[in-house]
């Protein structure tokens, strides 16, 4: 397009002449469901969310019967994972014992070397502090 194009409206009717519907309108039509202030208030006190046309009883579910069936399958399969072998071991298991020992240390003001980011090892350190720990417990066997 080039710049020398000037796009011109339509020329305005004489005073006194009535004017020629618009061919668009500035501003949608109003919507058929569209409710004021008032209704939308009766229309929420009864269930009625904007724009909702189906009512639902208040509470309880709306699930289908195949979303019923996957909901248990998965809870199926979530509860044999999870019980799978639960009584082995016989014993008490408790990998973190480290984490004690670094509690100890933090409480003695100790130096040590530690490779990863001390903020789950200060928590601890946090807590023991106060309940009283004093870090004299040596955290070699747990159980």
């Amino acid at each position: 397009m080039s710049g020398n194009f000037r796009a011109r409206r339509p020329a305005s009717p004489p005073p006194g002449a009535s004017y020629p519907a618009p061919t668009s309108q500035r501003f949608p039509h109003p919507r058929d469901d569209h409710l004021d202030a008032d209704e939308r208030r009766a229309a929420a006190s009864k269930g009625f969310a904007p724009g909702r046309t189906k009512s639902y009883p208040s509470g309880g579910l709306d699930i289908t019967s195949g979303e019923w069936k996957l909901l248990f399958v998965i809870v199926l399969v979530a509860s044999g994972v999870r019980l799978f072998r639960l009584s082995k071991p016989n014993s008490v298991v408790f990998d973190e014992v480290h984490f004690g020992k670094f509690a100890s240390r933090y409480i003695k003001t100790q130096y040590f070397v530690d490779v990863h980011p001390p903020l789950a090892k200060l928590l601890i350190t946090l807590a023991a502090f106060v309940f009283g720990y004093d870090g004299q417990f040596d955290f070699k066997d747990i159980g």
